[in-house]
């Protein structure tokens, strides 16, 4: 067990690691840099003193990828996930290109949340501070429709919520 996890962690590293250096250079290459004196607010380091190539998620996203294939069982919530994430890549790239507006973004926030939450990931109990337990799956909704379904209600909302907000 500890050592797949050790494997992971190394197998990113280095797919993360190789990945770099190909990006930035296409990104240059491509002229998508971003001239933090000429835009301040979309640079993430204020103090810098020169171009900034765009495009960072490509590798993390490609080391994600690679090793959620390899070490982890491919269910359906998993593909959700990177479905998901790949949304998110998308857009971060579109928006690294052409800057799109923040309502865009946000929408295509929710709609990531909405993949994740459709695939069957919840919260469905949250911890009560004065002790014990919030059951959050009593108001659901129960349907057939290429098996049997379920829509928690509460739940899927609360889900929806803090994945878009927090």
């Amino acid at each position: 067990m500890f050592l797949n996890f050790y494997l992971s962690i190394a197998l990113s590293f280095f797919i993360a690691f190789s990945l770099t250096p190909l990006v930035k250079n296409f990104f240059i290459k491509k002229g998508w840099i971003e001239n933090i004196f000429l835009k301040q607010k979309k640079s993430h380091n204020a103090t810098a003193s020169r171009s900034a190539p765009r495009g960072g998620g490509l590798p993390i996203f490609f080391a994600i990828l690679i090793n959620s294939l390899v070490f982890l069982p491919i269910d359906k919530h998993i593909l959700a996930i990177l479905l998901a994430s790949f949304v998110v890549l998308l857009v971060g790239l579109w928006d690294d290109i052409k800057d799109i507006s923040p309502r865009f973004r946000f929408l295509t926030n929710i709609l990531v949340a909405v993949i994740i939450v459709a695939s069957g990931i919840g919260i469905s109990f949250v911890s009560n501070p004065f002790g014990g337990i919030i059951d959050l799956s009593f108001l659901r909704i129960d349907f057939n429709f290429f098996g049997p379904h379920s829509i928690w209600l509460i739940s899927d909302l609360l889900a929806i919520f803090w994945i878009v907000f927090l």
